[in-house]
């Protein structure tokens, strides 16, 4: 998995998405904020670096076949999509 935290993932995204780029959120939800530790009495804003990063944090392809090219074909469309 090779992740980045960007502000405002779901336009990001959708723009790489648009770009051809497939990405993927592989934890949406801090561990905190799940129900199978609700027992632990935490709630939101007890752990807001996780909360943040639950939010913002995208996860760019990677596959053991990856291509230099395509590796950086990906990073040129990112660049592309956060300075647009």
């Amino acid at each position: 998995m090779y992740a980045i935290q960007v502000p405002d993932r779901a336009r990001v995204q959708q723009e790489l998405a648009d770009r051809g780029v497939q990405t993927n959120i592989h934890y949406p939800f801090p561990v905190h904020l799940l129900e199978a530790y609700r027992d632990l009495g935490y709630g939101e804003g007890d752990f807001p670096h996780s909360e943040r990063a639950a939010a913002e944090v995208l996860s760019l392809p990677l596959f053991p076949e990856i291509t230099r090219e395509q590796i950086e074909e990906v990073a040129d469309k990112v660049i592309a999509v956060l300075e647009g």
